[in-house]
């Protein structure tokens, strides 16, 4: 069985154990010599250099993400052995040899990041632990074997929402993120020109064949553009049942490409609002469903962002008094509308319940 740190494509920063591992390796080894030498030992071949003059959390980073890509990094425990690692690295470096993947994204050696509920003071991603469990163990195993998400689920739900989870990972993963959504897309032309821009590169070559063998004949471009980026691509459309038929044809044989491991390595891709039937041409083997709730969110989880914003503001609080207001987030966001109010969302209402009691509770944490 492949392990999901030293076996991996890329390497897993969004994992805590290989992160802590990351992290002791530029504080222990910071000299760029002696980072050379670990990454040679590690190579055993003819190797692609370090970059040159940065610090050495970089150094690392590099040396790492390339051990990674030509299945060196099962060489790195030893490397570091021989080299001499003191107490603390050799304990992190066990951890590290033990960590197996999780069975959920909330369990033990996920990414703090993957855990977080608050984004920003006013963007909160409450639960969504199946996308947070899809994002971790499925997307991103090591083996690349499904990198298609379909996102679908009740009027409301926060699929859309769920955007903010695909921006984190691949931002704490130092991987490149792009958002399409069908408020701003209209044409595939104009899909198109955004993925090649947020490559750096130039439009597609113009159609001249079927739809269908331009389509394909455009994903090989699009490959061949991403292939100079040396970084996963992660791709969130969104609205997708609304946008035109030649924008969906051409997701669907993006998806049919995925047939081919080279595109699995480059390229994630999430649908968010896919329309219920799909395509023949599609692997089940190389995409999943996730499906949402809109009444999912309930007082726990109200609980769970009041913590996390406790832990983060140094607010000491009493688990009594944070049930009592997540229990009137709820009540209030599932309470009849009254008359003359503007008609919203109940995932939108307990998000504005939430902030409101944040913004007074920093004002007066005993309220």
């Amino acid at each position: 069985m492949s392990h999901p740190i030293f076996d991996a494509k890329r390497y897993p920063f969004g994992i805590q154990e290989a992160f802590d591992l990351y992290t002791e390796l530029f504080r222990y080894h910071y000299q760029a010599g002696t980072i050379d030498l670990i990454y040679r030992i590690c190579y055993n071949d003819p190797y692609e250099p370090l970059i040159q003059g940065a610090q050495s959390s970089d150094v690392w980073r590099d040396a790492l993400d390339k051990l990674a890509k030509y299945n060196r990094l099962k060489n790195l425990p030893s490397a570091l052995r021989n080299k001499g690692a003191d107490p603390a690295l050799e304990l992190i470096l066990q951890k590290a040899e033990a960590y197996c993947t999780p069975a959920g994204i909330a369990g033990p050696g996920v990414s703090p990041k993957m855990r977080q509920i608050i984004i920003s003071d006013k963007t909160l991603v409450l639960d969504r632990n199946d996308i947070r469990d899809s994002i971790h163990t499925t997307l991103c195993a090591a083996d690349n074997s499904t990198s298609v998400l379909l996102v679908r689920g009740d009027t409301q739900s926060g699929k859309s929402h769920g955007k903010h989870l695909f921006e984190l990972y691949a931002n704490a993963n130092n991987e490149k993120v792009s958002y399409l959504s069908g408020k701003t897309i209209f044409t595939l032309e104009g899909l198109l020109e955004r993925l090649f821009l947020s490559l750096d590169s130039v439009e597609p070559t113009g159609q001249d064949t079927t739809d269908s063998a331009w389509y394909s004949k455009v994903c090989m471009e699009l490959l061949s553009t991403k292939k100079k980026l040396d970084a996963l691509y992660w791709i969130v459309i969104d609205d997708v049942e609304r946008m035109d038929t030649r924008i969906k044809g051409f997701i669907d044989q993006f998806v049919a490409m995925m047939e081919d491991q080279i595109f699995r390595e480059h390229f994630r891709l999430i649908l968010l609002h896919y329309p219920n039937a799909i395509p023949t041409s599609w692997n089940d083997a190389h995409f999943q469903e996730v499906t949402l709730k809109a009444d999912s969110i309930a007082v726990n989880e109200v609980k769970e962002a009041f913590k996390e914003w406790c832990e983060k503001k140094g607010v000491n609080m009493l688990e009594d008094r944070i049930h009592e207001i997540a229990q009137e987030v709820i009540g209030n966001a599932d309470a009849p509308l009254e008359d003359g109010k503007t008609p919203s969302s109940r995932l939108r209402r307990i998000h504005r319940g939430i902030i409101e009691n944040f913004s007074k509770l920093l004002n007066n944490p005993s309220a």
